[in-house]
């Protein structure tokens, strides 16, 4: 998992000249500015096992605001626990996956692909990205 102070360095690096509180997307060709996770596989509430959840609430921010909302559905198949890190998975498209918990392994590949995770105790996966937004 990274910190804060982690991401803000990983922008830095980026993009040294633009403000430091925009969130920059790791996939410059994306409108939203960011791409945002949240495991909630009973499609209310933040799940709590990552590696075995299958449904995802997905968050596209720009200019700090939620900008659109959508639901991704995956086959058991597809589950961080059940897919290879070394794959193409439908969800490395994402800048950070909040959940309520997951493994190590599963945090490691998650950075290994340049993705941020971040554990929350918030049970709303919208209160649980405005969390992120304000803090980060």
């Amino acid at each position: 998992m990274r910190s804060v102070e982690g991401l803000i360095r990983r922008l830095e690096l980026r993009q040294p000249a633009l403000n430091p509180e925009l969130k920059l997307s790791k996939h410059p060709n994306r409108e939203d500015l960011m791409k945002i996770a949240v495991t909630s596989q009973n499609r209310k509430t933040v799940t709590q096992h990552a590696g075995r959840c299958r449904k995802f609430s997905l968050f596209h921010i720009t200019e700090g605001q939620v900008a659109k909302k959508e639901l991704l559905e995956l086959p058991k198949e597809q589950s961080f626990r059940e897919s290879s890190s070394q794959l193409p998975h439908p969800l490395d498209d994402i800048d950070v996956l909040i959940t309520r918990g997951m493994g190590s392994g599963l945090a490691m590949r998650l950075n290994e692909k340049g993705i941020e995770s971040v554990i929350t105790e918030d049970d709303d996966p919208e209160k649980a990205v405005r969390s992120y937004l304000t803090i980060s």
